[in-house]
């Protein structure tokens, strides 16, 4: 008995929890559907609003209300009829942009609508627009001297009709202007190294100024005042070592240079007081010899002409007429001095009597004598090779900067088989190759000959009468000790 009522319960429990789960499920079917009524009439409120932004073409956010209501309706439909609405739009209003001349603005609008119509057409034309205008800004900051603008706006363009070219004329200018604003910066510091009276510095300073105003005069108004440096150095030494003639000679020469007129005095009552008479005539050979440093000494005065006349007069003293300039009236500009130039200045070459000497190459004369003028202008002379060790110095500097044949200061202007050094020295040492010289025609010039590989000498003729040559030659320097 008691079992059967411990069932019996349980059985009443689960019956009355399945009527109260149905009652509850039946009391709640009119919520159900009244939710269900409540979304569609918001569904169809947003379509509406979506269909009144249609209506009035606002077709991008018209698609963008059609795509929120996913497939209710013919939601699908209608954005895609919204956005085919939208495209019509942009592509005339892209059209209307490049009408007007909008081109920038076009482009970005017609990229926007890819192939869609003639838009690529379209595009197209609107790139040549703009490459046109664009090619006009660059022009124009060319007129006005912005090279690099116009240079980079140039290069922007890809090879637009003649971009490629302005370009490059656009950066000749900038390095044209570059090279101009350098100039200015050379002329300057000329100007104030023959402020301070540095004349070697200010001639080399005018000397790379080049074309720039009048550094031309400049330089050769410091090539002068380095003349008379050089005679005035000269004169003193003179007067230290008690070589009174000599030091009265360079003074004298010397001009109105500084105080040489008072030093001059100085050197005669100096002669006086060691027991000389500076009245009294000298010697032939003494005299022979004032009369040769004399000429050299002038040549560094630019008197040329007078050189030349003490030279003749002369005559077979130290091969004095051999010395005579055939060049006198020639000036080089100080542009020329600085770009003919082919190597650069070479180390310091101490020679076994302890002179210290420099070169360097150059090219761009046609004549020997011209050449020779051209050391000289630059304030050294074409290189003289007096010693083996010398010629072995000058030859390697030669061979290291890629030439094989070049030309220096040894000649035989009278072809009598009498050769001189162009600096008046003693040719005691030569290095002709076997069977040179040849003295054959109008060869009477020394030079490093391509065919002679190891530093011997050839005799030439600096090619004068082949007007569409130009040799390479060595102008020297002699460096204080």
């Amino acid at each position: 008995m008691k079992m059967y009522a411990t069932g019996s319960a349980e059985y009443l429990v689960r019956l009355l929890s399945a009527l109260l789960t149905l009652c509850l499920l039946l009391g709640c079917l009119p919520l159900y559907a009244l939710a269900e009524e409540v979304d569609e009439a918001a569904l169809e409120e947003q379509y509406q609003a979506a269909r009144a932004l249609y209506d009035a073409k606002d077709y991008l956010a018209a698609a963008e209300a059609f795509d929120a209501l996913g497939e209710y309706s013919n939601s699908p439909a209608m954005a895609r009829d919204s956005r085919r609405h939208q495209k019509r739009e942009d592509y005339r209003a892209a059209c209307k942009l490049y009408d007007e001349g909008h081109y920038y603005e076009a482009r970005e609008a017609l990229k926007a609508l890819g192939d869609y119509e003639r838009s690529k057409h379209y595009l197209y034309y609107c790139e040549l627009e703009i490459l046109a205008i664009e090619y006009r800004e660059a022009k124009d900051l060319f007129e006005a001297g912005d090279y690099a603008a116009a240079q980079e706006k140039f290069l922007s363009l890809k090879g637009y009709s003649d971009s490629k070219d302005q370009a490059q004329k656009a950066e000749e200018c900038l390095l044209a202007e570059q090279q101009a604003a350098l100039e200015l910066d050379w002329y300057n510091k000329g100007t104030a190294f023959m402020e301070a009276k540095n004349y070697a510095a200010a001639r080399d300073a005018f000397i790379e100024a080049g074309p720039c105003q009048d550094a031309t005069e400049r330089m050769y108004e410091a090539i002068l005042l380095v003349g008379h440096e050089e005679i005035d150095k000269a004169a003193k030494k003179a007067l230290e070592s008690g070589e009174y003639a000599r030091a009265v000679m360079l003074f004298e020469l010397n001009g109105d240079y500084e105080d040489s007129a008072a030093q001059a005095d100085a050197a005669k009552e100096a002669w006086r007081n060691a027991g000389g008479d500076p009245e009294a005539a000298l010697s032939e050979e003494e005299q022979n010899a004032l009369d040769f440093e004399r000429a050299l000494m002038l040549k560094k005065l630019w008197r040329v002409e007078e050189s030349n006349e003490i030279l003749l007069r002369l005559g077979e003293y130290n091969n004095a007429a051999q010395l005579v300039a055939k060049v006198t009236e020639m000036k080089f500009t100080a542009e020329q001095l600085r770009d003919d130039a082919t190597t650069q200045v070479s180390a310091v070459f101490v020679a076994p009597d302890g002179s210290k000497h420099c070169y360097r190459m150059y090219r761009g004369v046609k004549y020997w004598v011209e050449a020779r003028a051209f050391c000289e202008a630059l304030g050294g002379h074409m290189a003289t090779l007096t010693t083996a060790e010398e010629n072995l110095f000058v030859h390697n500097f030669m061979k290291e900067n890629g030439f094989t044949t070049a030309y220096f200061g040894l000649m035989d202007e009278e072809r009598d088989r009498t050769w001189v050094w162009v600096t008046g020295e003693p040719v005691e040492y030569t290095n002709w190759d076997s069977l040179e010289p040849s003295y054959s025609a109008r060869e009477r010039y020394g030079m490093y000959f391509y065919k002679h590989t190891e530093g011997t000498w050839n005799d030439s003729h600096f090619y004068e009468h082949w007007d569409d040559q130009e040799w390479s030659y060595f102008c020297e320097w002699d460096l204080d000790e």
